[in-house]
Formats: structure tokens, C-alpha cells, sequence
């Protein structure tokens, strides 16, 4: 089964399916907040002048804001693990996949380096 940690509440059903198929994919970009690959330049999330950030997809970071600014890694995690578990996963096996996948991403990553200077102009914390 394909690991569901790009799938989170904020993506659309069409992306879905390619998120799926494309979650074992390594020479890719991935969303350093949700996870999900991402594929193409049209994928990335954007600062509040248009241009692209590279580290978050459109789903999760548009013009230089979280769309789910306020949630917890531990909120993300639950989330996660529900949708993982309405595809099929055990609730074990979808804990332990939270906690080993989300808590590598930099938005979530204790020892993350600090935010870049043009992120902190547009309002990233």
C-alpha cells in the first residue's frame, strides 16, 4: 500500500491519487509541511509576491502564509493518521509512519535552521 502522509486535509481529491503513486518516489521535491511530492512548478507554494517557494507545496503554503498556520505537529500527525486509517492502514502502522515522516520535515524539525530572511518578511514563523 502507498504511504498516505501527502494526502492531509487541505489537498484536493484530484491530487489524491497521484499523491499515492508517487509517495515512494525519492528525486522529487517533497513538501517540507505535509509531505507530498511535488512534481512540477506549478506545485509549489508561494510568497506573497507570486514567486515560488520551494519548500512547501501550493496546498500548504500560499502567498507567504501556512493555509493551516495555527495546527500543531501533533494535530497534523492525527490528521494524517485518520485519513491513513480510512485507507486501509492499521492505526499502529499509521502512527508509527506519522511520527517517523512528519516529524523529518523542516516545518516540524526541532533543530530546523531559522526561518530565511525573505520568509520572515512574508510573515512566516
Amino acid at each position: 500500500m502507498p504511504s498516505p502522509w501527502g494526502i492531509v486535509s487541505c489537498c484536493s481529491t484530484k491530487r489524491t491519487n497521484s499523491v499515492l503513486t508517487a509517495m515512494k518516489t525519492t528525486d522529487i521535491n517533497i513538501c517540507q509541511n505535509c509531505g507530498i511530492p511535488i512534481r512540477s512548478m506549478s506545485d509549489f507554494g508561494t510568497y506573497a509576491d507570486g514567486s515560488a517557494n520551494t519548500d512547501y507545496c501550493f496546498e500548504c503554503y500560499q502567498d507567504g502564509l501556512f493555509t493551516d498556520h495555527i495546527i500543531t505537529l501533533e494535530e497534523k500527525m492525527a490528521r494524517n493518521i485518520a485519513i491513513a486509517q480510512k485507507l486501509g492502514m492499521t492505526r499502529s502502522k499509521a502512527h508509527q509512519m506519522a511520527k517517523s515522516k512528519l516529524r523529518g520535515l523542516s516545518r516540524w524539525h526541532k533543530s530546523r535552521k531559522k526561518v530565511s530572511s525573505k520568509k520572515k518578511e512574508q510573515g512566516d514563523t
